[in-house]
C-alpha cells in the first residue's frame, strides 16, 4: 500500500507542518507585540492618573463657575496634546476640549460611564481613521461645585509603526520557518507512513461508532486519503446532528422548566417521581438529589408531597383530573391540579400523571384584603349617612318640632357631616400619598418647630380631658429633616391625637423629639391609655382596622389614621415601631433620617 508514493502529497505535508510552525511563530510574536502594547497603556493610565490630580488642583485654583471648566481644559489640552470632557455625576457636559462651545445635554461615553461606577476607569478604542490607538483614562474629582468625572484621552500616534514592524519581523521569521521545515520534513517523512495508515484504521472504526471530532478537508488523489475524509467527515455530520438537536431540545426545556413559576412534577405508572422543577422542589421542601438517589426521599416531615402523591394514586387509576388547595406546614396555600398524561404518539397510551402547583397565598391575601376594604369602606360612608337621612326626615316635620329638638337635629346632621368629610378627606390622603410616593416637591424644615406648631391647638384638646403633656424637644441646632412638611405635621397630628383619644382623664402623655446620632432623628409619643392587646398589635396599620371596635365604639375614629401614619413615615424613608400592653398604655416610635448638611447647602443656594 503507497501512502506517500508521489511529489504531491510529500509537498503538502511540507505546507501543512510550515502553516503550523508559521501560525505558532505569529502568535508568539503577536504576543510580544501585545505585551509591549499593554506597557505603553499602563504608562499611560498613571500618566493620566497623575495628570488628572493635577488638573483637579487647577480646577480649584483656576475656576470660579462652571463655565470656566471650558477654557481650562482646551488650554490643558493644547498643552497636554489630548482630548478632555468633564461631565457632572448625572452626565450632562460641562467641558469638552474638542470644541470650542459646550453643547448642552447630557454625554454618554462607556469610559465616563466605568469611571462612575469604579471611581476611576481605563478604556482602549482604536482609530481606524487616523489610524491611531486613544487610551482614555476616566476618573471622579472634586471641584467647587460639587463631584465630577473627567476624562484624558490620549493618541499613540506610533501605532501605524509598531504594525509595520511587526509585520515585517513576522514575514521574516515565516521565511526562516519555511526553509527549516523543508529540510527538516524532507528527511524525516519517511517516519510519518505507518502512523497515517494507522489514523486511517482508527478512522474508520470512530465512522462505525459514536465519537467527536472535527471535520477535515485534504486536497489529494491519494484513493485511501479521500476515503479516510469521508468516512470521517461522515461521522461528524452524525454527530453534530444528534448533539445540536438533543441539546438544542434539552436547553428549551430545562430552561423552561427551571424559570417557571409553577411547580411541575411528573409522575409515573409506579407513582414515582420521574420530573421535578425548581418551584416544585421551593414549594414542596424537597430536594431531588435525595428523590433520584437509592436513599429514602420522602420523609415523614414531607406531609405535602405525601398528600400529593396518594392522590396520584387515584388518578393514575381513574384518570380522572383532581384539583384541590392544600395548606403546607409553613402555611402555604398551594393549588394542586393532577391530570392523566398520555402518549403523543399512537396507541396513546396512559404514562403517568402531570402536577401543576401554584402559590396562592399571597393572591388569597389580596383577596380578602380587597372584600375587607370595599366591606369598610361601605359600613364607615353608610353609617353618617343613615344617621344623616334619619335627622333629615325628622327635621321634615319642622313645625312640630321643638327649638331643642331641631338643634339637637342639626347639630347632629353637622357633626355627621363633619365625620363623613373627614373620612372621605382621609381617603382621598391615601390616595394622593399613594400616587405621589416619587420624592418630588421635597424642601428643608425645622422638626421642632414643626412640632410645636402641631401641639398648640392640640394642647387645647387635651385640656378638655384634663390630660397634660410632658414634652422634651431638642434645640434647634441645624437639625433638618428632608420632604413635605406637611406631612411631618400630619404624622405628629395622627399619633397625638389618638393618644389624647385613647387617654384616660388626668393622665399624661409623653413626647419626645431627640436626635439620636448623627443621621437620625426620633419622634416618640406614649400614653397611658387602654394599650392594645398582643394579638392585635401587627393589625393597628391596616386600613379600617380599629382595635376591639366593640369596646371603643364610642371613640370617634375611621382607622384610617395609622394607615396614612406609615405611609407618611415611608416617604421620610423612615420606620414606625409600636410597644404596647393592654391596659397599660402604647408607645410610637419613629425613625426618621436627616438632611445631610450638603443637602442644607444646597437648598439655602
Amino acid at each position: 500500500m503507497r501512502v506517500f508514493g508521489n511529489h504531491q502529497v510529500r509537498s503538502r505535508l511540507h505546507l501543512l507542518l510550515i502553516a503550523t510552525l508559521s501560525v505558532l511563530m505569529l502568535l508568539m510574536v503577536l504576543l510580544l507585540y501585545l505585551f509591549f502594547l499593554s506597557l505603553t497603556v499602563d504608562q499611560l493610565e498613571n500618566q493620566g492618573l497623575g495628570d488628572i490630580n493635577h488638573f483637579q488642583r487647577d480646577i480649584f485654583y483656576h475656576t470660579e463657575t462652571t463655565s470656566d471648566y471650558q477654557r481650562l481644559s482646551r488650554l490643558y489640552a493644547s498643552l497636554k496634546e489630548i482630548d478632555i470632557i468633564i461631565v457632572d455625576m448625572d452626565s450632562y457636559l460641562l467641558a469638552d476640549s474638542s470644541k470650542l462651545f459646550v453643547t448642552e445635554g447630557k454625554f454618554i461615553d462607556a469610559n465616563l460611564s466605568a469611571a462612575k461606577d469604579q471611581d476611576s476607569a481605563t478604556s482602549i478604542v482604536r482609530d481606524k481613521k487616523n489610524n491611531t490607538l486613544n487610551v482614555a483614562v476616566g476618573k471622579i474629582i472634586d471641584t467647587p461645585d460639587g463631584k465630577a468625572i473627567v476624562s484624558f484621552v490620549y493618541h499613540i500616534t506610533t501605532l501605524s509603526r509598531l504594525t509595520t514592524i511587526f509585520v515585517l519581523f513576522t514575514i521574516l521569521m515565516v521565511m526562516i520557518i519555511t526553509v527549516l521545515v523543508y529540510l527538516l520534513t524532507t528527511y524525516t517523512l519517511h517516519k510519518f507512513r505507518r502512523p497515517i495508515r494507522k489514523l486511517l484504521q482508527h478512522t474508520r472504526k470512530a465512522a462505525a461508532s459514536h465519537g467527536g471530532y472535527t471535520k477535515i478537508a485534504i486536497d489529494t488523489t491519494n484513493t485511501e486519503l479521500i476515503q479516510l475524509v469521508k468516512e470521517f467527515n461522515s461521522l461528524i455530520d452524525k454527530y453534530d446532528l444528534l448533539i445540536s438537536s438533543d441539546n438544542e431540545k434539552y436547553s428549551k426545556i430545562n430552561s423552561l422548566l427551571s424559570h417557571i413559576k409553577t411547580g411541575i412534577m411528573i409522575i409515573n405508572l409506579e407513582n414515582d417521581i420521574s420530573l421535578i422543577n425548581p418551584r416544585a422542589e421551593e414549594l414542596l421542601q424537597v430536594n431531588k438529589f435525595n428523590i433520584f438517589s437509592n436513599e429514602e426521599a420522602i420523609t415523614p416531615e414531607s406531609e405535602t408531597l405525601n398528600m400529593i402523591l396518594d392522590m396520584t394514586v387515584s388518578v393514575n387509576n381513574d384518570h380522572q383530573t383532581r384539583i384541590k388547595t392544600i395548606t403546607t406546614q409553613e402555611g402555604t396555600l398551594l393549588d394542586v391540579s393532577i391530570e392523566a398524561m398520555y402518549s403523543k404518539y399512537k396507541p396513546y397510551d396512559h404514562k403517568g400523571s402531570l402536577i401543576l402547583l401554584r402559590d396562592v397565598t399571597e393572591i388569597r391575601r389580596l383577596e380578602r384584603l380587597k372584600d375587607e376594604f370595599v366591606s369598610n369602606v361601605s359600613h364607615e360612608l353608610r353609617t353618617p349617612l343613615t344617621v344623616i337621612n334619619g335627622f333629615v326626615q325628622t327635621l321634615q316635620s319642622w313645625d312640630q318640632l321643638s327649638i331643642s329638638d331641631r338643634n339637637k337635629s342639626l347639630t347632629i346632621i353637622e357633626i355627621e357631616t363633619e365625620r363623613l368629610k373627614k373620612l372621605i378627606s382621609e381617603l382621598l390622603m391615601l390616595s394622593r400619598i399613594e400616587g405621589e410616593m416619587d420624592g418630588s416637591q421635597q424642601v428643608l424644615f425645622d422638626p421642632a418647630v414643626t412640632l410645636k406648631e402641631v401641639l398648640v391647638p392640640l394642647e387645647a384638646v387635651a385640656k378638655e380631658k384634663d390630660i397634660t403633656f410632658s414634652t422634651l424637644v431638642m434645640d434647634s441646632d441645624f437639625c433638618s429633616l428632608s420632604g413635605r412638611e406637611v406631612w411631618f405635621s400630619q404624622i405628629v397630628s395622627n399619633l397625638v391625637d389618638n393618644a389624647i383619644k385613647y387617654s384616660p382623664s388626668g393622665s399624661t402623655i409623653v413626647i419626645s423629639l431627640q436626635k439620636i446620632d448623627t443621621e437620625e432623628l426620633e419622634l416618640y409619643v406614649e400614653d397611658h391609655g387602654m394599650g392594645i392587646p398582643e394579638e392585635e398589635i401587627s393589625r393597628i396599620f391596616e386600613r379600617f382596622y380599629r382595635v376591639e371596635k366593640s369596646r371603643n365604639s364610642k371613640i370617634a375614629g375611621s382607622g384610617l389614621g395609622l394607615a396614612i401614619t406609615k405611609l407618611m413615615v415611608q416617604e421620610f424613608l423612615g420606620n414606625i415601631t409600636v410597644k404596647s400592653s393592654y391596659g397599660e398604655g402604647t408607645a410610637f416610635t419613629i425613625t426618621l433620617p436627616l438632611a445631610s448638611n450638603d443637602t442644607f447647602i444646597k437648598n439655602i443656594r
